[in-house]
């Protein structure tokens, strides 16, 4: 399922050291249709705020680049941006995400990977061309190697995409955990992973700062 803002929010969070603190305030609330603004994130504590450090207006493009876009900007070689007095700096292989009109985006190994599920627990497919031969630096359409993961975004942490991920990420819903638990067949348990992850992120939406 492709994360569009329609079906669940993008989050701004706090801290899991934080969170108990963050939770009590008056300030926060739930909003299922919010998503961080437009922009590249450096760390996912900058995206739990919902501030980009760069905006679209920040990124350096071509002066004839008449249809641009973060997407796009995102494909390039260097990734350069502006800095505050007007310096040309590369964030390439530094880069946490970026975010366009509900499109997320993580970035890993040099690439990024389109985020499918979004909440808590972020659900995403990583994946590399494959190289037509080690002299060429021409890519086929073939995904060489493909894997998916999870992201928790109140630790940073990328987790396999596993059984045990799963439950760990889910534990903290007493109740869902013990009803992911109860289905006793294991095939069909891992079947349903991404199920738990959809159910979870609905039972526990994040918290967002107003």
């Amino acid at each position: 399922m492709k994360f569009i803002v329609k079906i669940i929010p993008f989050f701004i969070v706090i801290s899991q050291l934080a969170g108990s603190v963050a939770m009590a305030d008056d300030s926060l609330v739930s909003d299922k249709t919010w998503i961080p603004e437009n922009g590249v994130y450096m760390s996912v504590e900058e995206l739990k705020f919902g501030v980009p450090s760069y905006q679209i207006h920040q990124l350096y493009k071509s002066m004839h680049d008449d249809n641009f876009s973060i997407k796009k900007w995102s494909r390039t070689t260097r990734m350069l941006v502006i800095n505050g007095v007007g310096k040309r700096i590369s964030l390439r292989d530094s880069v946490f995400c970026v975010m366009e009109d509900g499109d997320m985006r993580v970035c890993r190994g040099g690439r990024f990977h389109t985020v499918y599920e979004f909440g808590r627990v972020c659900y995403f497919r990583e994946s590399y061309p494959m190289v037509k031969d080690q002299m060429s630096p021409v890519v086929t359409e073939t995904y060489g190697t493909a894997e998916y993961f999870l992201l928790d975004l109140e630790s940073g942490m990328i987790l396999d995409y596993s059984l045990n991920s799963v439950e760990s990420l889910i534990k903290s819903d007493v109740e869902l955990l013990k009803e992911f638990r109860s289905i006793r067949k294991l095939k069909k348990r891992k079947s349903l992973m991404y199920l738990y992850i959809e159910k979870y992120n609905s039972r526990n939406p994040l918290p967002i700062i107003t």
